[in-house]
Order: C-alpha cells, then structure tokens, then sequence
C-alpha cells in the first residue's frame, strides 16, 4: 500500500515544514501538494509543473518510476509503484479562467493521463458538487458547472471519488467552511482507503490522508544487500590480531584449501572479530531541525487552534486569535532558530578531514538529493532485462591441443605477488555475495601468504574460476538528471567477492604480460591502460583537428571528429568474439580455457521487496571486476584497427568511447566519408552484438572558416547535423580550439560548488585551513580537468585568466578566513593554495614532458612543481616593486612565499589573517574602505595611525602579548621578521 498526504500549503512556510515532517513521522510515501512554499533545486524526489505552484514529492522509500508529465501549467503527473498520480491545482472562481477554459484544462488533463492503469488524482479545485457534500448555493451556479466539468473528468477515466461525508477541507478565518480539496482514484485501489481529513496544520487548508493499493506493504529489513549470510559485517571494530589468531585455529593448513574451505575460515574469524550491521528499523528520522520543544509547541499551537475552531461567537473569535496567532509566531520562531543553529553546527562536522555528513549535505546542491532506490520487482526485471540482454549461447572457439598447462610462477613467487596484491586492497571497498570485507582478506594473506598462494596455483593450473567468486551482486546507481524508471538513467555496478577479485588480478597481470610480448593493444586504445587517461584520447583528436587548422583554407582544411555511442556497451560484451580475439592473440591455450571458465555459470543477484532474485548472465563484462575492463580491449581491439576511408583518417578509443577523425576538402566530401565510415564501424559492431546508439552520435568539423562549415551524416535513419562544440569525454571541443565555451561551462560550475561548500567554512569558527583547502580542491578539479587538451590558447589570455581567478577567489578567501577586500593575490599566499591559473600552467607542462620524455609521473610532477613555486615567486616579487600593487603588506611580511608554504606546523585562522593581510578590524582599514568615519589614530595613543604594526609593537594594548612572544622567540621580534619566526618555531 501506498500512503499519501494531500494538502494545499497556502504558500506557508510553516505548514510546508510541518508537513513533511509528520510525512517522515507516519511513514508517508507521497505527497500531492498545491502552492508550496518553495521548492528545492536539484532534487528529483520533487517533480513540479511549469509554474511551481503543484508538485508530486517522494517522501518514502519508493521513488518514481516515470515523469509522464511536468512540462504544463496546474497539473503534473508522475508514476510510483505502478500506480499514476496527478496533482492539481486549478486557479478559483473569478479568475481569468473561464467556464469553457477550465473544460479544456480538464480536457488536457484527461488526456495526459493513461488509459486502463490504476490512477490517483488529487488537488485543489476550489468548485462545489453535491458529490462531495458542497451543495448549490444562491449565485453559484458557475462553481456547480465547475463542479460538473470535474465529475465528468473522474467519470472519462474511471475514477471514483475518495472524499467522505461533508468533512470541510478549508477553514476561513470567519468560520466559513468548505470543501475545495478533492481527491479521486481507480475502483481497484479504494480497498480500505482511511480516506480522511486532519485538521492539524497551520495553513487554512487542512491535509488529506488516505492509502491507496491492496497488496500488503512489505519493506526490505536490511542494510546495502541481502543478507546473505548474515549481512555485513561492522568494519570499525575490524582487529587484526584477533582475526589473525581466530584465523589460525582453522581447518586450511596443511593442504591445498578450496575455495570454499578459505571463505568459511574467513567468515569464521571475521565473526569472531566483528559484528554484523543491524537490520534497519522502520520509521524513519525526523527532518534535521526537529526537536522536542518544537514538538510541544507544535502540539499547543493544535491546541490553540483547535480551541479557535470551535469559538461560537464573533467575541469568542477575536479572544482566542490573538492566542492562536501568539502560539503560531512562537512555534515559527523555535523552528527558524533550530534551523539557524544547524546551519552553525555544520562546519563543526568537517573535522578532522573536511569532508563527512556536512559536506554530504551541501554535496546535494550540485550533484542532486539521493533516491531510493527501486525495490519494486515488476520494475527491476524491466530495468535489469533491459540491462543485461539475454545473448545465444556462448560458442568458445576450439582451442588447439598444447601449451604449458602449468602456472610458470613457483609458490613463493606466487606468495610475493599475492601480498603485493593485498597492500593494495582498498578497505573502503564495498564488499561481495560473500560480505568479506578488503581489510579481512588483506590480513588474512599478509598472516598466511603460503596458504593463498597453494590454493590460487592450483586454480590456475586446473583453468578453473570457483563458482561462488562469479555471483555479481547488483547495485543500481541513479544518474543525476537522468529520468527516473529508464534503464538509461542507472548505471549498474556489480560487487564481487574480494576473494575471486585477487584470482582476477592475478589472470590479468598474466593476460597483461602476454599482450604486451606479442606486440600489445592498438596504440588508439587509452581506456584501461597504466600510463594513458582521458588527456591522451583528447589530446590526440585535438592534434588531428590542428592539421586542419594549420591548412588555414587550403588543400584538405576541414577535419570531421564523429563520436560513437553503443548502446550499454560493456554489459553487452559478446564473449564467443572475446574468445575469438584471445585466439587471434595467440593467447596460450590453457589460458583461453582458463578465461572460459571464467564466463562460464556467472549468475546474477538483486534485492526486490519481495525477495531476492537471481538470473544467469550471458553476455558483457562486470562492471567492478578487475579483470573485465582489459577482456573488453581485448574484443575492442579489431574495431581500433579498421581501415577508415579519407585522408589521415584516425580512430580513437576510450574503454567504449569511440571517435574519429579524418580530413576532407568540402563539405560534401566530408559528409560522405563520416556516412560511409560510420557505417562500418556500425557493421563490425553487428558482427560482435553490439548496438549503436544512433541518436546520441556526435560530428563536428575543425575548421577556420569566419562561418561554420556545416555538414551533415546519416546513421541509422537519423540525420546528424554537425555543430560548432562536441563534448568529447568531459570537455568540449572547439572547431577553431578555442575552447572559451568549455572554460565558461567548468568556471560556472567550479563556482557554484565552492559557493555551496562557503557555508561550512566561516571566518571565526568551523574547520582549520588544511580542510578548507581540500573542500575548494572540489571545485578546483573541476576547472582542471584535461587542462592539458584545451587550456594553452585559453591561458593566453589575460579575460581568460580572471575568469578563473574569479572561480577560485572565493574559495582562497574561505581557506585564510579572510575579508572580501583581500586581494586575490595575497589570499592565496596566506591560505597556501597556489594560483589556479598556475596549476593549469603546470599540468600543461607535465603532459608535455610526459609526451616528449615519457618519464616516470611523479618525477615529472615533482619537477614542475618547483617550477610553479619559482614562478609564483617571481610574480610575488615583482608586484611588491609596484607602488599601489594589491597585498602590499602582505608582501612586506611573506617576501619568501616557499619558507611560509613549506612549514609543517601551525594553521592560518581569522586572527592570523588580518595581521597578515592589514584587512581586520583596525580603525585604519575601516576608515580607509569608508566603514568609519573620523580619525585612523588609535583611541589609546591618539597620535599614532591603527594598523597592524602599531597594535602589534608599539600600542600599550599590547603589551603582555608583545612580552609573551619576545620571551618565545629569545629575539626582537619586527615586522619584517615575524613571520620567519612563527615559521621557525612551531610554539610561536
């Protein structure tokens, strides 16, 4: 059954908070509202019409299944567990509506609405009906055709109406009462509705409650996944001595342990160590901001309320709402400064990494409200058919008879790389089926290398994968923006045991080796390769695009760039055509009858409310293993090699990305060869299952024609046009490589996250500097990102470097807790966060000197680096030569920006800051930026200006904090070298 709050909010604040909490405290699953208050940004649990004034929100555990309509004024409609609903609110009688215009609303939305599936309207209709207990009164008569309009709408679709007796829906503030709020459903959800009316709310219209569906709710009582063998385990109270010596007293020594022999040891200690998560309880928390005086005045203000209600005379009215009213400001009060006090207490949550639930939560401002997830089984066999297509069987290519069937690696040597492989688990990894978690199966290798090392050897001699490490239990993640329902809008990610995990690492440095000996992959193949990223793949486009560009308008000066999207490519990996190119790789043949294995009996796990369901998978590569990504370059590698046709024709290959390029003299020429090349790559994916995503192609031409050189290809059916940027893993692509539109796109964003992560980092309190400057590196990456491929001409100019000045200015402000009039300049010196424009400088560099040299990364990055610090320095001191140059004080007090960055001790705070800066609270600053009017002279001296040398060494004010740190620093301590001191010494 499904729950649901109805209500016409009034645009009240107050009854929109108290609404969704009692939705939170009766365990509601949806709301049908009209006029909110406000609605938040970035949260697809609200779906609203045009105007905002009608909303649907997900308050439960179940999210919506399909937006059917939000693009109209008054009504929208969504779909939740099989059943639509569709809220309304249609404007009241005078209005500018008419009669017959408020027929064709209802026309609009009968006809928006499903025929033959179980449907729930409900809303505010404001018109009278002797269905629901309004009668005709003198001079109504166009309320009663209203009313007629509406029944007729309910009768077209099938619905009966929910409202009972003559129950009023809205309260006038003069005793008047009514019946405005409707609320209608199909014949086969009424069941035992509880249709009913509660008056507890401070809007004049009062909320609707009824339930709606026949089938028993049933909610899933565990956390993560199914608890398969008990649920997982609570790896805070992970100790690893204890599990080592529990781990000691089981039955795996002394022979070759099965698989099955290790996990159960595993289990056996890990419950020995740990305990299992509690299942989640039912209900569910209380909105942030609630508390137990809240409570009580919500409570007494029902009263008051109630009490109100039920005046009879007009004297009784005007005693009681003064009461009434005095309860309301009062219960708006305590609920405003609760909330107040949450925002303050946030940054509080940062410490000591900077990030936790405080960062998650403003994390919603950009990346969007989380989901619940889809439990409804009906629907995930939908999405996970849809997910992971049923393939013919698979026909493994005959092996020729020969080859070593023994593993060439000797025990201790097996030994060795399995404790490599276990320094390098992740302990923050999500656990499998088998719930063990990284940090057990770590210990348990590095304890007893020789015992893994028989067990592995063996499996790698007998070519065989252990069933129990190919169950993939999976986890649905919802893609922000994407429509809810489609199997487009989740990205699925399969857990796997930690255990067949390793087995896979240890096939892959083995498979790894052997591509490498017979020449390796393709060269265009950079996805999944140590040593090459998406800066590579761009890079490589953009460098075919500049040979056009170098052409200017002569000979062949247009290059095309096509992107190809296939359709859920890597679940859709045809494993006969991995075999075959295994084969064509002259992989040894042992190792192909290993790989089989490894397909072979995969099975496939989800949580539903009713039970977990489990399907064989015959097709595609598990996205999570470790071993999957290289078989996919593997099958991937014949497409990378295809003949294209035109001059200097190039492919290019990320993981499942693909593009290409090529050169032509027209645009006519050009669309025919991106025709004719499109088609072939579409054929050769044909030829191993997979599919082409037609509509999402993307085609661009780099050219420097003044105007666009248009052309046009046919995929599929489809005609596609080329536009004048392509977004191309992550960056968008100029056709003249100019790339300002990609620089506006990641400065804009880069900016609202740092805006929203500034609340948690105020001057006077909440988390140290060295957290702050990992919360705006958020913000930073952002603008980074494959500055190597489009940042050279853009950092050339200097509108172009503000712009980023402006992104990252913020966030060096928050870092040093300094005043806004801080230059940019010196708060990036104080803060320790180096300019972003010469990072970017930097990351340029590296990719350079790794394309020329091919050095090892870090020596190159460390290399730049000092470079960047020169740099930096270089600028500090030229601007502290220029009179009325920003930060002059700053500069006069930090001239050796590597002496104050480089320290190990002390962090920067309000305090410090304005003794480094001058920007504080100091006469002189504030009659300089025109705060204060009168003297700059200090009030104690009267002579003597108030600045931060004055206050500090020469103000009587000062005098014992002046002693305190002469007696620190056993030196006279000036202007000019205080900041060496406090450098020097970590108590200064």
């Amino acid at each position: 059954m499904i729950r649901v709050f109805q209500q016409n909010l009034n645009h009240d604040q107050t009854a929109q908070d108290l609404l969704l909490q009692s939705a939170r405290a009766e365990g509601c699953d949806i709301l049908i509202i009209s006029d909110p208050y406000w609605v938040p940004n970035n949260n697809s649990n609200w779906v609203t019409d045009t105007t905002g004034r009608v909303a649907v929100v997900s308050v439960g555990d179940y999210p919506f299944q399909r937006i059917i309509d939000n693009q109209r004024e008054d009504f929208v409609v969504v779909e939740m567990r099989g059943i639509v609903f569709c809220s309304v609110y249609l404007p009241p009688v005078g209005s500018d509506l008419t009669v017959e215009e408020y027929k064709r609303k209802w026309t609009e939305i009968v006809s928006m609405l499903p025929r033959n599936r179980d449907t729930v309207i409900g809303g505010y209709v404001n018109v009278w009906s002797g269905a629901w207990g309004m009668e005709r009164r003198p001079n109504d008569g166009e309320r009663v055709s209203r009313g007629g309009v509406v029944m007729d709408a309910a009768a077209a679709l099938g619905l009966v109406l929910l409202n009972q007796g003559n129950q009023s829906t809205w309260i006038g503030a003069n005793g008047r009462n009514s019946i405005v709020d409707v609320s209608f459903c199909s014949p086969s959800l009424v069941g035992d509705n509880n249709w009913r009316v509660c008056d507890e709310t401070p809007s004049d219209h009062n909320t609707i409650k009824f339930v709606v569906g026949r089938v028993p709710r049933q909610r899933a009582n565990y956390v993560g996944h199914s608890p398969v063998n008990g649920g997982r385990w609570s790896t805070r109270f992970f100790e690893k001595d204890l599990f080592v010596e529990i781990l000691r007293d089981q039955d795996i020594f002394g022979h070759v342990a099965t698989p099955e022999e290790l996990t159960q040891a595993i289990t056996v200690a890990c419950d020995g160590t740990m305990p299992r998560q509690p299942p989640r309880r039912q209900g569910r928390r209380p909105v942030y901001w609630w508390t137990s005086e809240i409570d009580r005045l919500r409570s007494h203000f029902y009263g008051m309320q109630r009490r109100f209600n039920r005046a009879r005379t007009e004297e009784q009215r005007e005693e009681r709402r003064q009461i009434k009213s005095d309860a309301r400001a009062a219960l708006q009060q305590a609920i405003k400064l609760s909330k107040d006090q949450h925002k303050q207490d946030l940054p509080e949550q940062l410490e000591p990494h900077g990030f936790g639930p405080a960062y998650q939560i403003r994390k919603q401002q950009w990346e969007g409200a989380r989901v619940p997830m889809e439990r409804d089984a009906n629907k995930l066999q939908f999405i996970v058919n849809e997910l992971f297509l049923e393939r013919p069987p698979m026909e493994w290519p005959e092996t020729e008879v020969g080859g070593d069937p023994q593993d060439p690696v000797s025990e201790e040597e097996l030994a060795e790389e399995l404790k490599e492989i276990a320094r390098s688990l992740n302990p923050k990894k999500a656990p499998g089926d088998d719930n063990i978690p990284n940090m057990a199966a770590a210990a348990a290798i590095l304890a007893f290398p020789e015992v893994f090392a028989k067990s592995y050897k063996q499996l790698l001699e007998a070519g065989t994968f252990p069933d129990a490490w190919k169950r993939q239990q999976l986890v649905l993640l919802t893609k922000s923006g994407k429509p809810p329902g489609e199997p487009s809008s989740y990205r699925p990610i399969c857990l796997l045991s930690v255990l067949g995990k390793i087995l896979e690492r240890l096939i892959q440095r083995r498979l790894t080796t052997h591509l490498e000996s017979t020449g390796g992959l393709s060269d265009p193949q950079y996805g999944f390769r140590k040593g090459r990223s998406t800066v590579d793949a761009i890079t490589r486009v953009m460098n075919n695009g500049k040979v056009a560009l170098d052409k200017k308008r002569k000979g062949d000066r247009l290059c095309a760039v096509v992107t190809v999207d296939v359709r859920n490519a890597l679940n859709s990996a045809n494993w006969t055509a991995i075999g075959q190119a295994l084969q064509r790789e002259n992989t040894p043949p042992y190792f192909q009858a290993l790989l089989r294995n490894y397909f072979v009996g995969r099975t496939l796990h989800y949580d539903t409310d009713e039970k977990v369901v489990s399907r064989t998978v015959s097709a595609g590569v598990p996205q999570g293993s470790v071993l999957g990504p290289t078989l996919w370059n593997v099958m991937y590698d014949d497409l990378l090699r295809l003949p294209l046709e035109g001059l200097r024709a190039d492919i290019i290959g990320f993981a499942d990305d693909v593009a290409f390029t090529f050169l032509g003299r027209t645009t006519e020429q050009v669309s025919a060869l991106a025709t004719a090349n499109l088609e072939r790559i579409e054929r050769w994916l044909r030829g191993v299952g997979l599919e082409l995503a037609h509509q999402k192609t993307g085609f661009m031409i780099f050219c420097t024609h003044h105007v666009p050189q248009l052309a046009e290809l046919q995929a599929g059916g489809h005609s596609i046009q080329s536009t004048e940027t392509l977004k191309y893993l992550g960056v968008d692509l100029c056709r003249k490589q100019h790339h300002s539109r990609h620089l506006e796109r990641v400065a804009n964003k880069a900016s609202r996250i740092t805006n929203a992560l500034t609340c948690l980092m105020p001057n006077k309190r909440g988390p140290k500097s060295r957290s702050r400057r990992q919360l705006i590196n958020v913000g930073n990456s952002i603008i980074r990102y494959g500055v190597a491929t489009w940042g050279r001409w853009v950092l050339d100019k200097e509108t172009h470097r503000k712009s980023v000045q402006r992104a990252h200015r913020p966030g060096a402000l928050r870092v040093a807790s300094a005043f806004q009039t801080v230059s940019y300049d010196a708060a990036c010196v104080v803060a320790n966060t180096t300019p972003l424009v010469l990072l970017m400088q930097e990351d340029i560099r590296c990719q350079d000197e790794k394309v020329a040299s091919g050095g090892v990364q870090s020596d190159i990055r460390k290399r730049q680096r000092e470079e960047t610090m020169r740099r930096w320095q270089d600028q500090w001191t030229t601007g502290a030569g220029q009179p009325g140059a920003p930060g002059l004080k700053t500069r006069r007090l930090i001239p050796d920006i590597n002496l104050w960055v480089s320290r190990k001790h002390g962090e920067v705070d309000f305090f410090l800051t304005q003794l480094l800066t001058g920007h504080g609270f100091l006469r002189s600053y504030f009659v300089e930026k025109g705060i204060l009017e009168g003297s700059p002279n200090c009030p104690e001296c009267g002579d003597a200006v108030e600045d931060v040398e004055h206050v500090l060494f020469h103000c009587p004010r000062s005098d014992r904090i002046r002693n305190e740190m002469q007696q620190r620093c056993h030196s006279r301590v000036t202007m000019d070298n205080i900041v060496s001191e406090m450098c020097a010494r970590s108590d200064t």
